[in-house]
């Protein structure tokens, strides 16, 4: 089941994305605090309107977020794509992005943008499977590791 947050769910979004970085791409305490940054001024800029959070419910608990946030008019960001590692491959990832386009487009977004690395393979694919685009990319020393930063658009319509 797809939700919407509450407040307690920032947490999860927090804990969820440094715990599973961590593990599997060995991502340091600097990544943790960018999480903790960006999702603490998300709550404090939320518009209701035009940003959210969803997350996936399995059988009562939470097993993966993403998120909308309002870059400007005209385009969003998404942010906090995470599927628990126990719950992969089970179509769930793909009813969270659509689920945010969905939302994009019945608020009047014309763009979509988010910025990933080439690290998260899987994410990757889900994205270009939905039309994003690579627009951008820089190299960059993240996390005590270099990383190819990706800024991938989707256009809306």
């Amino acid at each position: 089941m797809i939700r919407t947050f509450n407040k307690q769910d920032i947490d999860y979004v927090i804990e969820s994305h440094c715990r599973i970085y961590n593990k599997e791409y060995n991502f340091d305490e600097s990544f943790n605090s960018f999480i903790f940054d960006s999702v603490s001024s998300f709550l404090e800029t939320y518009e209701p309107t035009k940003e959210n959070v969803w997350l996936i419910d399995v059988d009562g608990e939470t097993k993966g977020s993403i998120g909308i946030v309002k870059v400007s008019d005209e385009t969003a960001q998404l942010r906090w794509f995470l599927i628990e590692t126990d719950q992969r491959g089970k179509g769930y990832g793909k009813l969270l992005i659509q689920k945010s386009i969905d939302f994009c487009k019945a608020n009047g977004y014309k763009t979509i943008i988010l910025w990933t690395n080439h690290l998260f393979v899987s994410a990757r694919k889900m994205y270009a499977l939905f039309g994003f685009n690579i627009v951008e990319t820089k190299t960059q020393f993240l996390s005590n590791q270099n990383v190819v930063e990706e800024r991938w658009e989707l256009q809306l319509g």
